[in-house]
Parts: C-alpha cells; structure tokens; sequence
C-alpha cells in the first residue's frame, strides 16, 4: 500500500498542536492560589484604564490583552478577561513550541542528520512543553507566555538572517516584559559577536533599545515605579558561588516542580538557609501536611523520567554541538542564572 508522506506530514502538524492544546485545557488548575497577581490583570483587562494597565516591567502587555478581548467583545463574544486571556496564552503556548520545535531543527541540522535532528527537535519541544515553568504560565491569566512567544519569534528571525525584523521584536519584546532584556539584547548581541558581526549587534542594539526608550518615554508619567526592585533581597545580590546554587535550584523549579521536597525536613532547612530572604511558609506548610510517600513518588517519577530522556537520546551519536547560537544560550543562561537568584 502506498502511503503519501506529504499528507502524513501535513496531518501530524494539525494534530500535535491540537494534542498540545488539550492537553492544557484538560491540566488546568483548579485554583489560582500561587498566582494571585492573575485575578488584578484580568480586571485591568476588563475594566482598568490604561494607567492601571501599565506596568514597569511589563509595560505593554497588559494593553496589549486589553485590545484583543475589547475586539473580541464588540464582535458579540461573552467571555470574561480572565479566561479570555487564559485560552490566549494556551494558544500562544502552542504557537511558541511550534517555532521552538523550527529554531531547534534548524540549529541541529547543521550537525545532525535529517532524521536525528528531528528526533533532538522534538525531544526538546516536549522537554519544554511539558516543563513545570512552562504547562504553568500556560495555564494561567499572566504575561509570560506572550513573551516567550515574541522572544522565540525574534530569536527565528534573527537565525533566519531577518536582522532588522529580529531587532525589532525584540524591542516589543522587552516592552512586553523587561526579563527579555537579556535574552532579546544580550542574547542576540552575543550571537552576532560570536560570529564576529560587530555591525549587527552595534545596529541590533541601537534599534532595540530606541523602541525601548520610544516606548517607556511615552508612558513614564503613567507608571508608577515606587516598587520597582527587589527591595528585600540584597542580601542575597552579588555573583558568590551560593547564588550559583540558588540560580540553579530557581532554574531547575522552571523545568520541574520541586515542591514534593518539601515533605523532607532536611529540605526545608537547606532552603530557608540558603534564602534567607525569602517567605517559604506557604510551601513550607504544604510540605507539612503532605503524605510522607509523595517525596518519594515524586522522586521516583523524575528518575523515571531523567531515564526516557536518556533512552531517547542514546540511539543518536551525540556530537560535539558547537555553534554561535549555542555560546549565546550558555551566556543567557549564565545571567539569567545569577539573576534568578536574586529576582
């Protein structure tokens, strides 16, 4: 029997974002109870003024949302802000794994053969889609999924030699939230380094940065920057081997959730050391009433899954996968590593 793989190929694109987008709505949370900042954005949405929407660090998404649901609501939909923008970032979620799973095949096949870059590809894709950080914020009325997905977009840009498109999404990117900053700017200014364009970054820099300034400058006297900073962790600022640890450990609770170790007390212990700064009662009382086989489930589970990733990975030759994309990940890793320490 024949098979046309063109039509195979063309059905697997329709259904793995279909599956992707279940797979959101069928986990989502029954509560929001670890991101209550949620239900403030979704009234701003619904009902504040663009003063109320703006924010220091996330000056335009906030608006950006408020646009989207008015238009929505004058073509006759009735859906409040909040699950309004909820579906939105699953859809966003998805659009962003879908250009992911582009920027990770693309970067692989200039190592890789056709048939493992694709298996790297979607092992990355699904590693992200299924990461604690990412199946959260998907799943929830916040400002984080419309980032990543013009982060990845400007990053696809760039990798595809579309420089001044790339440069300016990566402004939007940042005014939609400043933790773009790094890898929007200094990301994508090293990649060019790397590859020795100095013109590049010099001109990358330059038209990022004056959207930027553009955009900042014609909401500053609507902003209210009385809370900008991290006002009680300084004593956890610097770039000390312990905030090595600290970035690792915010790192790793982005890709997996952490939160079933706090049935152990020795775990306890070691986090309220290490973050001095920090109010972990929350998780702390979570941990107390926790059945004490769930630690162990949980550890279990991440074993379980630590070997797939491994058995997955083990047919493939691994080589040495060096490229200026990859020296700009390690160098937006490194920031976004002592930074996480210290947000």
């Amino acid at each position: 029997m024949h098979i046309d793989l063109k039509i195979i190929s063309r059905w697997s694109f329709l259904i793995w974002p279909c599956f992707f987008i279940l797979f959101y709505i069928w986990t989502m949370p029954e509560n929001y109870s670890e991101a209550e900042d949620v239900y403030n954005y979704a009234y701003s949405i619904e009902q504040g003024s663009l003063e109320k929407q703006l924010g220091v660090n996330r000056l335009l998404a906030l608006p950006f949302f408020s646009v989207l649901y008015n238009f929505i609501i004058d073509l006759g939909f009735e859906i409040s802000a909040f699950a309004f923008v909820l579906h939105l970032n699953q859809l966003l979620a998805v659009g962003s794994l879908l250009i992911f799973r582009l920027i990770l095949f693309g970067q692989l096949s200039l190592n890789y053969n056709k048939d493992d870059a694709i298996r790297m590809s979607w092992i990355g894709v699904l590693l992200l889609a299924f990461s604690y950080g990412f199946w959260r914020y998907s799943n929830v009325p916040e400002t984080y999924i419309l980032a990543i997905f013009i982060l990845c977009l400007a990053w696809l840009f760039v990798l595809n030699n579309r420089f001044l498109l790339g440069a300016f999404l990566s402004g939007l990117g940042i005014l939609i939230h400043l933790l773009n900053i790094i890898p929007l700017i200094i990301g994508i200014c090293s990649y060019y380094l790397f590859q020795k364009k100095i013109k590049k970054a010099f001109i990358h820099g330059c038209i990022s940065t004056m959207i930027i300034v553009i955009g900042y400058s014609l909401f500053w006297k609507m902003l209210d920057i009385s809370g900008l900073g991290a006002k009680n962790h300084s004593i956890e600022s610097g770039w000390q081997i312990q905030n090595l640890i600290r970035g690792s450990i915010a790192f790793a609770q982005c890709l997996i959730s952490g939160n079933f170790l706090f049935g152990f007390d020795w775990f306890n212990n070691f986090l309220t050391d290490l973050f001095p700064s920090r109010m972990l009662s929350e998780e702390q009382f979570l941990g107390s009433k926790m059945p004490q086989w769930i630690p162990w489930v949980g550890i279990f589970s991440f074993l379980m899954v630590l070997l797939s990733i491994i058995l997955a990975i083990k047919p493939i030759r691994i080589l040495s996968f060096s490229s200026p994309f990859m020296s700009a990940l390690w160098v937006w890793h490194a920031i976004c590593n002592n930074s996480s320490s210290t947000a």
